[in-house]
């Protein structure tokens, strides 16, 4: 009577450990880097709205733009600084919004995920929808055939 395994056994037995840490290897990295798309647009989401409490705190006016890799205010009036979020991991559509001293929106838009990144992740957010009080984490929808940030809430 033999004892052990014979090679052929562990060959398989190695064989599928390996495609087994490949998949998990591959799946890690592409979670991480979900991830942190998703932790940017957070961080995009308190920027802005650091600035509109700002604007209502010392009654100051600002111009946001938004660009591809980068998130400018520039004071229009009052006694405040200009801000700037550099983005590492998001790209998005250009759009400017502007707010009034007393921290409302005065133009409507929404910020956006470019397209690649939109279809390659499946995020839960993917834009801000931005109204006259109110900014929100949306989701892009197909309204009436035009795409169009509605909030999740």
């Amino acid at each position: 009577m033999k004892k052990g395994f014979s090679f052929a056994e562990v060959l398989i037995v190695f064989i599928i450990v390996g495609i087994l840490i490949n998949l998990s290897i591959v799946w890690y990295f592409y979670h991480t880097e979900k991830q942190n798309i998703f932790n940017e647009l957070q961080n995009i989401y308190y920027f802005i709205s650091s600035i509109v409490e700002e604007a209502k705190r010392k009654h100051c006016a600002f111009t946001i733009s938004v660009g591809i890799h980068s998130i400018n205010a520039t004071v229009n009036v009052g006694n405040c600084s200009d801000k700037t979020l550099q983005l590492e991991y998001v790209s998005l559509e250009p759009v400017t919004l502007s707010i009034n001293t007393l921290g409302v929106f005065t133009t409507y838009n929404s910020i956006k995920l470019d397209n690649a990144t939109r279809s390659k992740y499946n995020l839960a957010m993917d834009c801000l929808a931005i109204s006259k009080f109110r900014i929100c984490e949306g989701k892009l929808e197909d309204v009436s055939g035009s795409l169009k940030c509605v909030c999740k809430y």
